[in-house]
């Protein structure tokens, strides 16, 4: 079928996912030319970069929340999705409908004219298209991966923020802290401003704001968060924000959103009391906790990182210390699976490892070996992660936890095969 015959948006992804990165010499000079071909290189409105190893979507959200909460229109890209593709691409929360993705994919197509664009590429300039025809008040960028060669970073941001930095994709982004944390600080523009919200990042992301003359506010030294039972403060010098509950997204990401708001109070003003819904927002899937009525509760986690595993960690700990935790569990094969599995294997009472099917699983043989390097004796394996789940709940009853966690594509299939998951609001499909 060739593309000008495509009629539906699964049709359209199925060819795009077969474009692949180590086909197609990776570089920004091409987006760039079909950006500016399909006129979307430039915005009017303000435009925020996020990027980072892990807390990047929650930093977004935070971020959305509080503007749509200001009453601003505000367009959001984002990756990956856990059920629609639809999900990565909306407006006040309302995600992109299939027909306007299908023209725009149509458009972008015909604009390529000899060049050849990833499946990221064309994704991230459908948004670009999207947003240019809707004219929001604000857009929110997450970097896809790394940040110095994603598609997102053709644009000129007003702000750039960076969550954390930690071993993730290090065939693409390096071997090393520095190494990855110069791709990431790559998103910097200069004079931009910038925010820091972490205060541990490699050598290589101060020498590039070295290099094109920032100054960034950095989070533990130029603005605080400090929590406490059903507590949350943000210090700034001589501004203070307080609010009586805890945030459901991680306390950073929330600081750096709240950060933001301030930086960009001359052009998008926000009051004091939209900074609540800062606290109040939630995202699918970040340790998003199910309590069930007759049932074990649930945590869904797309943690998939060492880091991310360590805050999976906290967590149990902090809220499920002395319940039965059984884990539904599965990985891509370039993840770490022993040392994510070295720091939470204490915390389980029996795994059940659903095999993933794509080009990226990790094979039972990979993951035979990462359990036998640890004396854990309570393992069931199933041919995917729903049917992992379905054991699961199986072997457990009320008061108990199932937390689904290792990659995106697991948390998707449990959710996509759950009618106890995938019909409540989160996962709603929004589509406008």
């Amino acid at each position: 079928m060739s593309l000008n015959a495509l009629a539906t948006q699964e049709e359209w992804l199925k060819v795009l996912e077969g474009r692949t990165r180590e086909e197609i010499n990776l570089d920004l000079g091409r987006v760039k030319i079909l950006a500016e071909r399909l006129k979307v290189l430039n915005f009017a409105c303000s435009v925020i970069t996020v990027a980072g190893t892990n807390g990047k979507g929650s930093t977004v959200r935070a971020l959305e929340a509080t503007y749509i909460s200001a009453g601003y229109k505000v367009g959001v890209y984002t990756s990956p999705h856990i059920l629609f593709f639809n999900e990565r691409i909306t407006i006040n929360q309302q995600q992109i409908d299939s027909n306007s993705l299908c023209l725009i994919f149509e458009q972008i197509i015909a604009a390529e004219q000899g060049i050849t664009l990833t499946y990221f590429e064309v994704a991230t300039l459908a948004a670009f298209v999207y947003f240019k025809a809707h004219k929001p008040d604000l857009i929110i960028l997450e970097v896809g991966l790394g940040g110095r060669l994603d598609a997102t970073n053709i644009i000129d941001a007003d702000l750039a923020i960076i969550s954390t930095i930690s071993f993730d994709h290090e065939a693409y982004l390096g071997k090393t802290l520095d190494a990855i944390g110069y791709e990431k600080a790559g998103i910097f523009k200069k004079n931009q401003k910038v925010i820091l919200a972490s205060a541990n990042l490699p050598s290589s992301v101060f020498e590039v704001l070295a290099e094109k003359n920032i100054v960034p506010l950095c989070y533990q030294e130029d603005y605080f968060v400090e929590l406490g039972a059903n507590k949350f403060q943000f210090k700034k010098q001589d501004f203070l924000f307080a609010a009586n509950r805890a945030p459901n997204l991680h306390p950073q990401a929330v600081g750096a959103a709240i950060m933001a708001t301030l930086l960009l109070q001359d052009k998008l003003f926000v009051p004091i009391n939209a900074l609540e819904n800062a606290l109040t927002a939630k995202l699918p899937a970040r340790l998003e906790y199910i309590p069930m009525q007759h049932q074990a509760d649930i945590l869904l986690d797309v943690a998939h990182n060492i880091e991310a595993v360590s805050r999976l960690k906290a967590y149990l700990a902090g809220n499920f210390a002395g319940k039965k935790i059984h884990a539904v569990f599965s990985a891509l094969s370039d993840k770490p699976i022993a040392a994510m599995l070295e720091i939470l294997w204490q915390d389980i009472y029996c795994w059940h490892i659903g095999l993933l099917h794509n080009k990226r699983a990790s094979p039972k043989a990979q993951l035979v070996t990462a359990f036998q390097n640890l004396p854990i004796t309570s393992i069931l394996w199933y041919n995917s992660p729903s049917s992992a789940f379905q054991g699961a709940r199986k072997q457990t009853k009320k008061g108990e936890l199932i937390v689904v966690f290792g990659s995106f594509h697991t948390v998707a299939d449990v959710v996509a095969s759950s009618d106890t998951l995938n019909r409540r609001k989160s996962y709603e499909t929004n589509i406008g």
